[in-house]
């Protein structure tokens, strides 16, 4: 954090990390020879850091970090981007866990190639459900139009396995269908109510010369 990332420090540091990682993998290499249960090892980061070092702005390099995915059979691709609150949603139906409530992510297809067609687009259909129901919307809405749309293509595939366009149809559709509904509701949580900011800056005014004016001050003095 305070060094910038071509600082003369920066490679010991990730030869460290790097030994930490190999350290860790080979366990799991271990673990995955003498049991049924195979492991994967996540490895991102929560941030970025800008070319002077920190990372409290908003800038390409402190928002976006890699996503590397280790001892699963899933798909590399360096050209998507995915928002970290599509990585709670694919995890947790990796895991076979419930998706956590307040979450508005969509799916990282990439991570969920050992899925079988027909379950992953029921996996794709059950998100869209549930972020349709955290959204206000009409059904002229582009996003809802690409959500019918894909459940058209989705029974295509049920009434034939083999319709390849027909499945990829109904991924692309319901893909960006869920990640128009995620950006809708990520940017609705940014709006803020101006009346209730104001009436907090004012209680916090008026607190402040409450505990600074001496109490003395507001004692009304008796008429003689």
């Amino acid at each position: 954090h305070v060094f910038n990332p071509f600082h003369f420090l920066v490679p010991q540091k990730l030869n460290e990390m790097d030994s930490v990682i190999r350290l860790i993998h080979n366990k799991l290499l271990d673990w995955n020879r003498d049991s049924k249960n195979k492991s994967v090892l996540f490895l991102t980061s929560d941030h970025g850091m800008r070319d002077a070092g920190g990372h409290s702005g908003s800038s390409y390099a402190e928002t976006h970090v890699p996503l590397l995915v280790i001892g699963h059979n899933c798909e590399t691709n360096n050209d998507t981007f995915y928002n970290q609150v599509d990585f709670s949603t694919t995890f947790s139906i990796m895991n076979g866990l419930s998706i956590p409530k307040s979450s508005i992510g969509s799916i990282i297809p990439e991570m969920l190639l050992e899925v079988d067609q027909l379950k992953k687009l029921e996996v794709f259909r059950i998100v869209n459900q549930r972020l349709l129901k955290m959204i206000k919307y009409d059904k002229s809405e582009k996003f809802y139009r690409k959500h019918e749309k894909a459940k058209s293509f989705h029974q295509m595939v049920v009434n034939d396995v083999n319709n390849k366009n027909a499945y990829q149809q109904a991924i692309t559709n319901y893909m960006e269908s869920a990640r128009e509904i995620s950006d809708k509701l990520a940017q609705e949580s940014l709006e803020v109510n101006l009346c209730y900011v104001l009436l907090g800056l004012v209680m916090n005014l008026l607190i402040s010369i409450t505990i600074l004016v001496p109490s003395d001050s507001f004692k009304i003095k008796e008429l003689k």
